[in-house]
């Protein structure tokens, strides 16, 4: 999967019949664990990668989703994430407007509406940022990431981490394990 503004697109797992009831499971009352689970085996995946200065943020949930939810799941995949690999975790977006979940394709195709955190402006520059999200079906949530990320550190390596990938047009998606019926 070549994504505009990524250097690198990490996931765990095809996004299919298999992963998706999992992933979806997780995001429900009772499913940190699992996430935080998730997220550790996400920083041994990335973890071959890292430059020396590192930091990882998160794409946040829509406000509904994290009202229906109860907690950020971004986060807490991303703070374990993080904890596994010995990086700072630190917040760069807020996103307002609807889910991308259940949209169609024209409309996730978008993207979300976030904006760049004025604290995340006003922390000294990184070399690399791990960009943490459960999952990338038409790839444009991490688009927009990187763009705002790339706005305000043009030099800045983006690595895509996301726990089950959709794959989109030719296979580059590293999943680490063998894939069956990319399509």
């Amino acid at each position: 999967m070549s994504l505009e503004g990524i250097d690198l697109t990490l996931a765990l797992w095809d996004y299919d019949a298999v992963s998706a009831p999992l992933v979806s499971r997780s995001k429900s009352v009772g499913g940190r664990r699992l996430i935080a689970s998730l997220g550790r085996q996400l920083g041994g995946r990335v973890e071959p990668y890292l430059q020396p200065s590192t930091v990882v943020t998160w794409v946040p949930p829509s406000p509904h989703g994290l009202r229906r939810r109860g907690f950020d799941q971004g986060r807490v995949l991303a703070t374990s994430t993080a904890k596994q690999i010995g990086s700072d975790t630190y917040p760069a977006f807020t996103r307002s407007g609807r889910a991308q979940f259940g949209g169609d394709r024209a409309r996730r195709l978008q993207g979300p509406r976030m904006v760049v955190r004025p604290d995340w402006r006003a922390r000294p520059p990184t070399d690399q940022v791990v960009l943490v999200d459960d999952v990338i079906t038409t790839g444009s949530t991490m688009a927009v990431a990187a763009r705002l990320l790339r706005a305000e550190h043009p030099r800045l390596d983006v690595v895509a981490v996301a726990v089950a990938a959709r794959q989109i047009g030719q296979r580059s998606v590293d999943t680490g394990v063998p894939r069956v019926g990319w399509g």
